[in-house]
Formats: C-alpha cells, structure tokens, sequence
C-alpha cells in the first residue's frame, strides 16, 4: 500500500511537468518570430525558447501547430483501492476499520455502537485470557511464594494450601460510557431486576467494590458531620421535591 501511495504521488509530480512542443515544417531559411520579426533566440539545446505565462497569446508563424503531452493522472480506483488495503489491515489486526483510518463517513451511530462493542470483546478476551493468566497470575504466584519463604508475609499454613491465598479478583481497566444516560439506566435497569449485581458493574467501571463502598459510607459519615444532604445518598427517603 505504501508502495502504490508512492506510485500516485510520483504521477502527480509527473503531471505537473507540463510541457508544449512547437511543431513547425522544416524551414528553407532562418525562423523569424512573428511577434518581433527578428530571428528566434535559441537555447543550448539548439531549440528556440518559448516561455509560458498566464494570458500569453502566442501567434504561430504559418504551418506550426502546438502539441501538449499528455502525462499520467491519478488512477480512478486510487480511493477504493486505499480503503480496501486499510479494510484488510484493520482485518487482520482486529481493529476496525474506522478506528485504524478515522474515517467516519457514512456510519451511523447505531453502527458505530455496533463496532465498538465487536472491538471491546476482542481487548476484554485480551485482557483475561491472555494479559491476567498469561502474565498477571504467573508475576502474583511468584511474588507470593518469595515473600512468603524470606518472611516478608507470615502465612503458616501456606505450603499446604497456597491455592488458598492465591485468589485475587483481578479488575481491567473500565471503558467509558458510550452514551452515559442510556447506558447508566440500562446499568441500573439490570441491578434492581436481578440480572446483573452492583459488583458487577462497578467493576465493569474498572473499581474494587469493596472500595467504592468504603468511599460513600466516609462520604456519608463526612456529610452527616457538616448536616449535609444530598440526592445521591440512598438513605433518604424520597419525599417528591426538587
């Protein structure tokens, strides 16, 4: 592809060497320049020069004729062929295509939705099946087992049930919301009809549970000191004013 990109710009620059030829019967006595009526000044080639400018009338003596070349132009198909090269790179690294090119034209935001979700599966098994076992589990593993034998962590009953103490939930970096609204109704549809645990989507959001639990009850121990109350704190009941 970036061969063929070469290709095309080389064509460009290749059209833009414009050139005329002057073509004229052969002359029995010395060319006179009709403009002057003195003989033409020729160049080092031998050849008499004619220089082009923009709104030049330039009278042909009888018998002369100007021919142009004609050089290559962009190919038609340099668009298509472009995009189709981009399509299958995109294909084979498993990006989407408007990710890789930016190009945005004529997708709809239920598509772009659509191809959003397609990539996010592809990282998300990245992620677990490949980043988390591959290389997490293996570092965490190791780690415990040397701070363990130099004593750096007491567990006594480590080498008899080290599986035990080797469970750690492993959170990915969270993806933002694609529209914020919907989506967090949809989030918040699923949790009070049982399909999905509060857990479950804060770390979907890239969190600890346990953790952002610990944040709201300070938040909340904090608010009560200073007799603040807030819509957000789930302890109020609601009485229907704003």
């Amino acid at each position: 592809m970036d061969k063929f990109d070469d290709a095309t710009l080389l064509r460009q620059e290749i059209a833009n060497l414009f050139t005329g030829f002057i073509k004229k019967p052969s002359p029995e006595q010395e060319p006179i320049d009709p403009l002057t009526g003195k003989p033409f000044v020729f160049g080092d080639n031998g050849l008499p020069m004619v220089a082009m400018e923009p709104g030049t009338m330039q009278e042909l003596a009888p018998g002369e004729e100007v021919e142009f070349n004609n050089p290559p132009g962009t190919a038609a198909d340099y668009p298509n062929f472009m995009k189709q090269q981009l399509m299958a790179i995109a294909a084979g690294i498993g990006l989407p295509y408007e990710m890789l090119s930016g190009d945005m034209a004529g997708v709809s935001d239920r598509a772009l939705r659509l191809i959003i979700n397609e990539f996010r599966r592809r990282i998300q098994q990245i992620q677990h099946n490949q980043i988390i076992f591959q290389f997490c589990r293996p570092v965490w593993n190791r780690w415990l087992d040397m701070a363990v034998l130099n004593g750096s962590v007491s567990i006594p009953d480590y080498a008899n049930k080290p599986r035990a103490y080797r469970r750690v939930k492993w959170i990915a970096h969270g993806w933002p919301y694609m529209h914020p609204v919907q989506d967090m109704q949809a989030q918040k549809m699923a949790v009070r009809s049982g399909f999905k645990s509060r857990s479950e989507v804060v770390s979907e959001l890239g969190y600890d549970s346990e953790q952002m639990d610990g944040e709201i009850a300070a938040d909340n121990r904090r608010a009560d000191t200073h007799s603040l109350k807030y819509d957000s704190d789930g302890r109020e009941e609601e009485t229907g004013i704003n």
